[in-house]
């Protein structure tokens, strides 16, 4: 039964950007014969005034190469909208301005020859399924701004190979890298505190995987797996989870019978992130322990508690924040 709800739900994954254009474009029809708000025209861009902001409902041209305009009629463009540049052919490089906060659902799916994009700081959300099935993506950059990634927003994206989370991101959505078959390395920040079912799922070239003692909790077939139609969700013989004792990544390594090779957290007061040294970061961290947002185990609990009085409190915090101050300068 398992399997048969995983394929049922693969197959609603591939396909869900062709039923979501259909159920669009019935909207759009709707639209026409009782219309709410017209579309703009601005060259090959279709948008709409939302207060003092602009968001890219659609393009219409066909260049390979474009540059999102920042400013419309004297208004910031500040969103990209759910399936602006959908089923965009010929679109090969995207340059997204700093006024841009969001990217909506689907916004890039399907735009087959997509190789390039420019995400800008200032980006807060990237949607579901935003880049999937550009299965020419090689390489993105996800900037410090960005907090959340939406299920499945980089999915079926075949020739991504390298990518970097920024520590601004708290959770990997489910689905999110699914599929990405030249993808070798990941760096997963320890801003993380949980992955999603198959997040990383069907990634065959990915044999290792380093998870930081910050996740709490990992999805079904998270990674190291692959699925087969007719046989479910397989596992790769050969891959290893690299991570740190008693936490979540030995307990998924041990309940799906992968390798695990066990990190030392260094001996170090204050140091609960596991780079051998005292910075803001673990301040935060150990004021998120303290009041109970976060959890620590281990030698990061034992490196957390920095006056040894056998408890991890604000003063610990602010302790690891006057280390922090002091190593910096």
């Amino acid at each position: 039964m398992k399997n048969t709800r995983k394929y049922k739900s693969r197959i609603t994954s591939s396909f869900k950007a062709i039923v979501s254009f259909a159920l669009a474009f019935a909207l759009m029809l709707s639209l026409a014969v009782f219309p709410t708000a017209a579309a703009e025209n601005f060259g090959d861009y279709k948008y709409e005034i939302y207060d003092d902001t602009v968001i890219i409902t659609d393009y219409t041209g066909s260049d390979a190469e474009i540059t999102i305009p920042s400013e419309i009629g004297g208004k910031s463009v500040t969103s990209i909208g759910d399936y602006a540049f959908d089923s965009c052919d010929s679109l090969q490089s995207v340059t997204i301005p700093n006024s841009v906060t969001s990217i909506g659902a689907y916004a890039f799916c399907n735009s087959l020859e997509l190789t390039s994009i420019t995400i800008p700081d200032g980006v807060i959300s990237i949607g579901e399924s935003a880049f999937s099935l550009c299965f020419a993506l090689q390489s993105i950059t996800i900037p410090n701004s960005v907090t959340s990634i939406g299920d499945g927003a980089f999915e079926y994206c075949h020739s991504l190979q390298s990518v970097t989370i920024p520590d601004s991101v708290t959770s990997i959505g489910a689905w999110t890298f699914y599929n990405c078959n030249d993808l070798t390395s990941v760096t997963i920040p320890d801003s993380v505190t949980s992955i999603g079912d198959s997040a990383f799922e069907d990634c065959t070239s990915l044999k290792s995987i380093t998870i930081p003692n910050s996740v709490t909790s990992i999805g079904a077939w998270a990674f190291g797996y692959y699925f087969v139609p007719d046989s479910g969700d397989l596992k790769f013989d050969d891959f290893t989870i690299y991570g740190y004792a008693d936490t979540a990544a030995e307990d998924y390594a041990i309940n799906n019978g992968f390798k695990f090779v066990s990190l030392t957290l260094p001996d170090v007061p204050g140091d609960v992130t596991g780079d051998g040294k005292v910075t803001l970061t673990d301040s935060i961290n150990i004021q998120k322990a303290a009041l109970q947002i976060k959890e620590l185990t281990g030698q990061a609990l034992i490196n957390a508690d920095l006056n040894k009085d056998g408890k991890v409190s604000v003063i610990d915090a602010i302790k690891a924040q006057i280390v922090a101050l002091q190593m910096a300068v």
